[in-house]
Order: structure tokens, then sequence, then C-alpha cells
């Protein structure tokens, strides 16, 4: 049975396990903000990775109920895709908005035969593609076998995108404008929010709690990251530019990490042990609201992602939404310096440049400002419901 008057717009990903997928949170936020505004939406998880069996719930999002359907990734695509064809026909969506990731839909980043099932999937539906990523090695740094494995996803890509109806096709970056330029499509831009809730709520405190049983002096300068750190780079560069800059101001200083490390956490031992003036403490993964608050408690930011990546890293406009100056150690591909929005680019702090200062602490600027970019975004895809345009301009 249709859905009285239809939705307005179903989102689709590969999952939506809360706090494991970035994506699937990032369109639960900006599902639940349009909500908020009135607006009648859905979920669709196409191949989720958290549940074995079809799970068919009500989530409250933005004050609203809203419909969603998680397909297990384990279940054969033919019974993914009709089940997935039968949800849109219930829901009559007037928008489907696709997000779209390789490595969400194959578990190898490979995913020919589902690219295919989408695309009949999305026949008949009006649609709006937003790329997340594209394909891997595009970083000046990246093996070769990232390169190899790229280039297939590229032409798995360029098919895709050929075969698939799209009136509206958005990305985060300009690299990945580029790139898609070169395919032969005209992308606008749409730079990534925060996976996180605006305000700590009942965790306000949390952290200079925690600090004070770490001992920490207040005067203690707060390099804070949340989210993976790679090990690209090296990271060592950015580590001793911290240290040096600490010295310069003859203060003691803290590199602070939350959330899943990854490649990183293994490295702890080691920087600890090469920059003993440094202190390294991991908090691990917490929740939103905690990261909140240590987020509004720092003095800088720092990730060891390549700047060129900043407009698709949640984790980085984590700290740019919340004034907070983000120290980063080098670009990662060359002339691709510009990935920071222009809104929040002058906080950003290169450490692989030796002419680059150190600003005042956050903790001691009078009015840091704020960037509110999930209601930013969501006032974008409005536009994108009144009418046949990009979610976002170029």
């Amino acid at each position: 049975m249709l859905a009285a008057m239809g939705d307005d717009l179903t989102f689709i990903c590969g999952g939506l396990e809360p706090g494991t997928n970035g994506v699937g949170d990032h369109v639960a936020l900006l599902a639940g903000e349009l909500a908020r505004g009135g607006r009648r939406v859905s979920l669709l998880a196409y191949a989720d990775k958290a549940v074995e069996t079809p799970v068919c719930e009500t989530r409250r999002l933005g004050g609203q109920d809203v419909a969603c359907l998680r397909l297990p990734a384990a279940r054969p695509g033919a019974q993914r895709l009709a089940a997935a064809r039968a949800f849109l026909d219930e829901r009559a969506p007037g928008t489907v908005s696709l997000h779209y990731v390789c490595f969400a839909f194959d578990p190898r980043g490979l995913p020919l035969r589902e690219n295919g099932r989408l695309t009949r999937l999305l026949a008949g539906h009006r649609t709006h593609l937003m790329m997340h990523e594209l394909w891997v090695g595009l970083d000046d740094e990246a093996p070769v076998k990232l390169r190899l494995l790229g280039s297939v996803q590229r032409l798995l890509i360029a098919g895709f995108l050929a075969r698939t109806p799209v009136e509206a096709l958005d990305t985060s970056i300009p690299v990945f404008q580029r790139e898609l330029a070169r395919l032969g499509h005209r992308a606008g831009r749409l730079p990534i929010f925060a996976n996180l809730p605006r305000t700590a709520g009942p965790e306000a405190g949390w952290f200079e709690a925690e600090l004070a049983t770490q001992g920490l002096p207040r005067e203690t300068l707060r390099f804070v990251a949340f989210g993976s750190l790679p090990d690209s780079g090296p990271p060592e560069r950015l580590f001793a530019r911290i240290e040096a800059w600490a010295a310069e101001r003859g203060r003691p200083a803290c590199v602070l990490a939350l959330g899943r490390l990854g490649p990183g956490g293994a490295l702890l031992p080691a920087w600890r042990e090469r920059f003993p003036a440094l202190r390294f403490l991991d908090f691990g993964p917490q929740p939103g609201e905690r990261i909140v608050d240590a987020l509004e408690a720092a003095d800088y930011g720092f990730s060891t992602f390549p700047l060129w990546v900043a407009g698709k890293s949640g984790s980085m406009a984590a700290a740019l939404e919340r004034g907070l100056p983000l120290v980063v150690g080098h670009v990662g591909r060359a002339g691709d310096e510009r990935s920071v929005p222009d809104d929040v680019a002058d906080l950003v702090i290169r450490a692989d440049l030796a002419d680059s200062a150190l600003p005042a602490p956050r903790r001691e600027q009078p009015s840091p400002r704020r960037i509110d970019r999930l209601a930013e975004t969501a006032r974008r895809y409005e536009a994108l419901l009144g009418g046949v345009c990009s979610a976002a301009a170029d």
C-alpha cells in the first residue's frame, strides 16, 4: 500500500548501524534535519553489514517517525533488489538520494554487479547522487596496489554513471569534482558535516574532569583529534612541529585522541617514545556528546589525514565547524590545498610550511565562530527538492 501522499525523499546508502558507518550516520542526521523542517523522509540501507535478516524499523528523527529498511549485505543481490524495489514502491518518494561509496556495496570495493542492480533500482525515479568517495589511489603517496585497484574502480564508476539517469550529482571536494568532470559529469560541491550532536548536553564538563584525573595542568596546550589516525604523511612531521610550537610558547602540550584510531593506535607507543615532550592520551570510542565536549574544551584540532581530503572528512569538519584551529601535517596531492570550505579555510594550520604560526589557543579567544554545516546542507537539499539542480553550488 502506498504511503499517504508519498515521501518527499528516500535516502539510500550501504549501512545504517549507528556509530559504525560514517555515511549511514551522515544520512540519518540529514534525514532528521529535513524531518524537523516538515519533510517526509525514509531510509534504505541496501547492503547493511550489521544485520543478518531484513529489518523494518521506525526511527525517531527530527521529532518525526521515519521508516527505515535495512537489507543484509550477506543476502543475494537479487533478493535485496526485489525488497528495495518494494520499499520504494510503498514509500513512493518524489526524489531518491543515493549516497555512494564503492566499499559500501562490495567488501573488495569492486561493486560490478551491485552497480547494475542499483541502476535498475533507480530506474523511473528522480535521482540525486552524492558521491562520498570515488576511487582509491588518488593520494600522491598511494602505493601501486591501491592505484591499480583505483583504476578498476574508476572504470566501474564511469560505467555506473553512464548507465544511470541522474538529475542531480554532488560530491564533497574539488579533487572529486575534477575527476568526475574528466568522466564527462558536472558535479556540485557539498562539503561533509560532522556526524555529531550540536551540543554536549548532559556530558558538558566530562572532558575537563577527565583531564583533571590525568593530572593535566590547565596551561597545557590541548591538541585533540576525533576519529581515525592514519599513519600516512608520516604523522611524525606533524608531532615534531607541535612539539616545537609548544617549546616556543614555553607551555606543555598534550595530544588527545578520541574514537577508533585505526593504524595510529598501534603507533602510540612509538610516538610517546619519540616525542617525550608531548603527552599522548587515548580516550578510545566515546558517545557523541562527550566528543563534542572534548572539542569545545580543546585549544586546537589536529589530523594525520592529508589536507586534500578535508572537505570530505567528518572528523576534520568536527573541529572546523566549532571554530577550532586545525593542524594538518601534509597536503597529499600537489596543487590541491583548497579542499577546505572557504568559510573555515583560515582555521587550517599547515605544519609542513616553515612559516606557519600557531594562533592563540581557542580557549583564549573571546568568541570562536560556529558553522552549522548540517543546517546548511539541509537547506541545499530543500533547494534540490524544489527543482532539478544539484544540491550544492559549485
